[in-house]
């Protein structure tokens, strides 16, 4: 726990996206009641303030966090999708317009059989 204690910046990206074990949120607690006003920490979660309990899995542990995490703090609540469900939404939309510009093409040949185009291994993977 030192090793996290010491740096000047802490980044914890996607707190709260699973569920912390009982152990699991009771070193996150020491850890933020550690380094409470002697470093910086930034977090990043899908998890609004009332859902917090649910992160650490008790109610009493989450309030004393968000007490010391919210004392001197910046909150920025981004709402929205993101740009990865954008970029995923847009690139879906083509590979759905291409397979409906195929099949009208084979329809206007006259051919019978359609090919398929499985959208997930289409999209570029960094999209997926």
């Amino acid at each position: 726990m030192a090793l996290l204690i010491r740096p000047a910046l802490l980044i914890v990206d996607e707190i709260g996206y699973l569920p912390l074990s009982d152990d699991g949120g009771h070193l996150f607690f020491l850890l933020v009641n550690a380094r409470h006003e002697r470093g910086l920490m930034v977090l990043t979660t899908n998890k609004n303030l009332e859902e917090w309990r649910s992160v650490v899995g008790d109610e009493v542990m989450a309030m004393a966090m968000l007490d010391g995490l919210l004392h001197r703090c910046h909150v920025v609540n981004i709402q929205g999708a993101s740009y990865r469900m954008r970029e995923y939404k847009a690139a879906r939309t083509q590979a759905q317009s291409t397979v409906k510009k195929a099949a009208v093409k084979n329809r206007v040949r006259g051919a019978t059989s359609c090919t398929l185009i499985q959208l997930d291994t289409w999209l570029p993977s960094r999209v997926r």
